[in-house]
Order: structure tokens, then C-alpha cells, then sequence
């Protein structure tokens, strides 16, 4: 895949001097796969539902790195569940990815770091009756609070990395009427 510009374009019937779209062109070789490792455990009144999973992709597309795709992603995750409390804590690691066309100085395809990213669920269920269930949540994502990149999806002119979110926090209540 690439991009090829096209001038005296519209964009919603708007006149626009270039556009940058898309292009599947050129042959690709692709394989890759997940491997996903599940245990639930029970201890007493604690119950533990976990995950771990790594998977691995690579291959070329006209000779070149397979854009916006990690090589290596590993995911994992608990979930604690007491009584009426659940904790679930969230991490996923990604390898580097290559950009598909933007080039540093030094005529390189552009990559962003690997990066590792927490995230954190709390929820209490306040009530458990026939006819609704409720529960009060907290979401914390980014719980580290990391400074990590991703690449940009334009092709001319952008940034060479552009900037994730910083830790964000979510408080809720949830209804579910049954």
C-alpha cells in the first residue's frame, strides 16, 4: 500500500488544492499468529479469570516492511472478583512499527518506539436484583501515565510520531434493566 496525490480535488463539495489517498498497489507476503494462554482459579470467595496472549507478524510488501503493523504485541490481564468488588488490571506491550512512506533524515522509514501501556478497571456492583442491576466504576487508562507515540496515517506533510493520551480517568455508573 501507498499514497499517490491528486490535485484540484473536493472534499463535501469544497474545493481542495491536493489530496493524499490510500493506494493498494504492489504484492504482499504476510504470516504471523497468536498464541493465548486462559486460567480462571477460584479461592474461596476470590475468584481469578486471567490472560496472557503474544502475537507475531511479519512479512513485506514490495520488498518493504509491512506499515502500522507490530512485530511483536503481548497482551495480558487479571481479572479479581470479590463479593461485590472486581479489579481488573490491563497491560499490552508493542514492538516498534514502520511508517509507510514518511523518512527521516538519514532516508530511513520512520518507526515509533515500543511502548508499554497499563490500564486499570474497578467496578463495585451496588445492586444485584431481578429486575436491575447497578454498579458504580472507575476506568484509569494510561495508569502510568507513559509518553508514547504512534505513527501517523499522512504520507506528506505531519508529525514524524504523534502523541497518545495521557493517563484519563473515568468515573460512571452503569444500569442494566432485566
Amino acid at each position: 500500500m501507498s499514497s499517490a496525490g491528486f490535485s484540484g480535488q473536493e472534499f463535501h463539495g469544497i474545493p481542495v488544492a491536493y489530496v493524499e489517498r490510500p493506494v493498494n498497489k504492489g504484492t504482499a507476503k504476510s504470516y504471523g499468529g497468536t498464541v493465548r494462554l486462559d486460567a480462571k482459579f477460584g479461592l474461596s470467595k476470590l475468584d481469578l479469570n486471567s490472560y496472557l496472549a503474544y502475537t507475531f507478524i511479519d512479512g513485506e510488501i514490495d520488498g518493504g516492511h509491512i506499515p502500522f503493523s507490530a512485530k511483536n504485541t503481548i497482551k495480558g490481564g487479571v481479572d479479581f472478583s470479590l463479593n461485590r468488588l472486581s479489579l481488573s488490571p490491563r497491560f499490552i506491550y508493542r514492538s516498534e512499527s514502520y511508517h509507510r512512506s514518511l523518512r527521516d533524515e538519514n532516508d530511513n522509514i520512520v518507526t515509533n518506539d515500543p511502548f508499554t501501556l497499563v490500564n486499570l478497571n474497578v467496578r463495585y456492583l451496588i445492586s444485584n436484583s431481578d429486575i436491575l442491576k447497578s454498579a458504580v466504576y472507575i476506568k484509569i487508562i494510561n495508569l502510568l501515565n507513559s509518553k508514547y507515540y504512534n505513527l501517523p496515517i499522512g504520507g506528506r506533510e505531519c508529525f514524524p510520531n504523534a502523541p497518545q493520551d495521557p493517563i484519563r480517568v473515568n468515573f460512571g455508573l452503569s444500569f442494566k434493566f432485566l
